[in-house]
């Protein structure tokens, strides 16, 4: 079903295409500017000029931008990959009891503070 409504907008979207066509065939002269060049050329072509101009641009801009998201992917996922392995060898150290500073774990726990009963008066 969802293909039969895309294949009737693309029908449709044909049908106003050639109408554009067929109704604007009149010539119109393109000045080539930095250029002492004149084109003489349908007006439904100098549309569609612009509008693949339009397209290839914005299709490029997105691939730039699809290249700096990947990129700053990468650059975060190898960071994520530094910090873990970081954190893997910290571990490996508190478990083998070799950081500085690091004593041993008790059986006996922590130290534990002499509660001195409340003054009643």
């Amino acid at each position: 079903m969802k293909k039969f409504f895309t294949n009737l907008v693309l029908v449709f979207l044909a049908v106003v295409v050639v109408l554009f066509i067929v109704t604007n065939r009149g010539a119109v002269t393109v000045s080539l500017w930095p250029l002492p060049y004149l084109v003489d050329l349908p007006l439904y072509l100098v549309f569609f000029i612009g509008l693949f101009t339009g397209l290839v641009l914005a299709g490029v801009m997105g691939m730039v931008r699809r290249a700096r998201s990947f990129a700053r992917a990468r650059r975060a996922e190898k960071q994520a990959q530094r910090l873990q392995a970081t954190v893997d060898s910290l571990e490996r150290e508190l478990d083998a009891g070799s950081l500085p500073g690091s004593e041993p774990e008790t059986d006996e726990g922590p130290a534990q503070i002499p509660r001195q009963p409340p003054d009643v008066p």
